[in-house]
């Protein structure tokens, strides 16, 4: 089996057994889950403060953006409204359409 990713480990035969297999598909699968959650993970450590005066928001990490805006309100209600800086998101979050459904709660 080849796979894209190499790593030199001395595996047991149980494990050998196993590894036979699995396909380069499965391997490749699992890397792309593994980059999608260190993603996500990473997004929101650096993002997470902007939703702080939002507890009863739901935030949605995982949704789709379009690269042309790189800083994406995440609020589910704004089906990821998109902004080129991240004062224009600051600014959004902060706007009254945010108010108002914090205070709803």
């Amino acid at each position: 089996m080849h796979f894209k990713h190499s790593v030199s480990l001395e595996l047991s035969p149980e494990l050998k057994l196993i590894a036979d297999q699995i396909t380069d598909a499965e391997v490749e699968d699992a890397f792309a889950k593994i980059r999608a959650r260190a993603a996500i993970a990473a997004l929101k450590r650096g993002s997470a403060h902007l939703y702080e005066h939002l507890p009863n928001t739901e935030i949605v990490w995982d949704m789709y953006h379009d690269s042309k805006s790189p800083y994406v309100c995440r609020a589910r209600e704004c089906h990821g409204q998109g902004f080129k800086l991240k004062s224009g998101l600051r600014m959004h979050l902060a706007s009254k359409q945010h108010r108002v459904s914090a205070d709803a709660y």
